[in-house]
């Protein structure tokens, strides 16, 4: 999923020649400050409920690879987990400011760290191109690209002129591009384009000669039927830059045609983005009292709410660092019901999860699944619904079974 999304965002970003749209970057200017409202949701996936709201503003200056991020907003993880998220960053020439709401914090290479935490996520050979914010330096992008500006839009896209817009005085006209997801994982240059991020990435898809690489992304097209990305532009009549983005994901994900269990589910995903002071200076300043650290810490919950009559859903996203062992502390009843999945994110995670109960003893454990789920891989681990017999505090356990580093989602749901 990770390395398809990577492929829709490589593909918003084509040339004008390969559109016949202008690409956001071709029109964006290199310094600007901006509105930003975003979201994301998974709906009907029993062990992944997932909800999230962003507002914010900011400010880039490319020349000077800066920028500043400000944003709030709501994250619901599964059924009984919100947060009020609050955050600040600030990059400015190669040093990284966050600040969780707790205070600022910092590193001095942030390109360093924004590549350890795309590559948890699978996604390797930045090379230093963060840090110099050269992303045609990203391992494979010029022949992703390249594959990509074969693709004819006609076979999957419509292209259209809406009406011209016109705020503050300023008129823009708008531009829209909607595709079917369906029908772009059909056509050839999908395919090789899927063919060149794998092979600069270095995943075992590259193990598969081309004939079988392009039947695999066909079965698993099915997936996406009635799937579609949008993206609308707003473009200043008079300077030709970018005045406002809108991009929406909206994936109808049915696992039951690829043989899972699971009923459909839905996957969307909105970004708008206002540009405003376009080519102007922004000042962009670092906070005065940040503490360097050699690893961000975010805000942790020190709780978490009790379980109620029904069921109850728990979902975290955790990081392991190495030779470490991730612990989750329960209160649980007797005739309680558990569930426990640890999904990796990444290439390679191969977890092993346990569950000890009050006195100590192994309740339940589970290494290198055999569930056939979708989303759960062989080397995730699932404890299947358990009988708790006695009242007490229960104690989840993961950790990965090399000891290596990685990240990871866990879902806990209490049947009661």
């Amino acid at each position: 999923m990770m390395r398809l999304c990577v492929l829709f965002a490589l593909l918003i970003a084509q040339p004008a020649q390969a559109q016949e749209m202008p690409s956001p970057w071709a029109v964006m200017p290199r310094t600007f400050a901006f509105d930003l409202a975003g979201s994301l949701s998974v709906q009907n996936l029993d062990t992944f409920t997932f909800d999230l709201r962003l507002d914010g503003n900011g400010a880039v200056d490319v020349p000077a690879r800066s920028f500043r991020l400000d944003l709030t907003g709501t994250l619901l993880l599964g059924s009984s987990l919100p947060y009020d998220i609050t955050l600040q960053a600030r990059w400015i020439d190669n040093s990284l400011y966050l600040n969780f709401g707790g205070g600022w914090q910092k590193t001095e290479d942030a390109g360093a760290f924004a590549t350890r935490i795309l590559a948890m996520f699978g996604l390797m050979g930045m090379d230093g191109a963060l840090a110099d914010w050269d992303f045609s330096r990203v391992g494979g992008m010029s022949d992703v690209l390249a594959a990509l500006a074969a693709a004819d839009p006609a076979e999957f896209a419509e292209i259209a002129a809406l009406p011209d817009e016109t705020a503050d005085g300023v008129t823009a006209h708008r531009l829209r591009f909607a595709a079917d997801v369906d029908a772009l994982m059909q056509i050839g240059a999908f395919h090789d384009a899927v063919r060149a991020l794998a092979q600069a990435q270095g995943t075992d898809i590259i193990l598969y000669d081309y004939d079988e690489l392009v039947q695999i992304v066909l079965d698993n097209s099915r997936l996406f039927e009635g799937s579609t990305l949008t993206v609308d532009e707003a473009i200043g009549a008079e300077d030709g830059l970018l005045r406002h983005l809108a991009v929406a994901v909206d994936l109808l994900l049915q696992p039951g045609l690829l043989g899972y269990p699971e009923p459909p589910f839905s996957v969307s995903a909105a970004l708008e983005v206002a540009f405003r002071e376009g080519d102007q200076p922004q000042i962009i300043v670092p906070p005065s009292d940040a503490a360097t650290v050699t690893a961000f810490a975010p805000s942790a919950r020190t709780t978490i709410p009790p379980s109620e009559q029904g069921r109850t859903e728990y979902v975290f996203l955790e990081a392991l660092d190495d030779e470490t062992i991730y612990r989750l502390p329960l209160a649980l009843l007797a005739q309680d019901r558990l569930s426990v999945y640890v999904r990796g994110v990444g290439l390679v995670f191969d977890s092993h999860v346990q569950v000890i109960a009050p006195d100590g003893v192994v309740f339940a454990e589970n290494d290198d699944t055999e569930a056939i789920l979708f989303g759960v891989g062989g080397l995730d681990s699932v404890i299947p619904p358990s009988l708790v017999t006695a009242d007490g505090t229960y104690t989840i356990e993961v950790g990965e079974y090399g000891g290596e580093s990685g990240v990871f989602v866990l879902t806990v749901v209490i049947e009661r």
